[in-house]
């Protein structure tokens, strides 16, 4: 299987160092492969992008992609205009992984031939600890990137996978999915909902997501 990781970043190289660094330590998507493929879609103009992303990186293969207009999602449409990769995994340039995270997607997709969409777990990672008054808060896996359900891999009708940790198959693009450059960071529209809308156009192609648990990566949360 021909894998791509997709980080679309603007203006923040330090978090992309850190985001890079602990994916270089990630297990090869693969058995039989020692690189894993990424493409790095600048859609910012801070020069240090371009630096971080051509650092040497253990285990990373790194293609630098600038994208002059802005918006997240136009950057994520041009990398996958960029890559034949068979299956795409998306992910921010805020976050930590577990070592397993990309091999488990793969093994899912492999597991799971039938289905274009995958995810897995986010958890946060809060700079001094949770705070007490979002500890009941219903509204922590909505503002503070968070999803968990349960320990137990399948197909979930009403899953949605996050932007931190979701996969397509190259399938899916080839049959008109597109990231609406209309919404999303950086568009000028509404700042979010840009994966939700992928997860609405694959339902409409009779597609359920599958919920990888053992795929897990870690959001930093910015100060709360």
């Amino acid at each position: 299987m021909n894998v791509s990781v997709v980080i679309a970043t603007a203006d923040r190289p330090t978090a992309l160092e850190g985001t890079l660094r602990s994916l270089s330590a990630c297990e090869p998507p693969t058995p039989g492969t020692s690189t894993i493929h990424v493409i790095v879609a600048d859609n910012g103009i801070d020069p240090g992008t371009r630096r971080v992303s051509e650092t040497d990186y253990t285990a990373l293969r790194i293609e630098y992609l600038h994208v002059d207009r802005r918006g997240k999602t136009v950057a994520q449409n041009r990398a996958v205009e960029a890559t034949d990769a068979d299956f795409l995994v998306f992910t921010d340039d805020d976050v930590e992984f577990d070592p397993r995270w990309l091999a488990e997607l793969t093994r899912a997709a492999r597991e799971w031939p039938e289905n274009l969409l995958f995810g897995g777990r986010v958890l946060p990672i809060w700079p001094k600890g949770r705070p007490k008054h979002l500890a009941d808060s219903s509204y922590l896996g909505l503002l503070f990137t968070r999803l968990d359900r349960g320990d137990e891999e399948r197909p979930i009708p009403d899953f949605r996978p996050l932007g931190p940790n979701m996969a397509v198959r190259r399938e899916a693009f080839d049959r008109g999915v597109r990231f609406d450059e209309t919404i999303g960071p950086g568009s000028g529209g509404l700042p979010m909902g840009d994966e939700l809308d992928i997860t609405f156009q694959l339902e409409a192609l009779g597609q359920t997501a599958v919920y990888v648990p053992r795929s897990r990566v870690y959001h930093r949360v910015r100060g709360t």
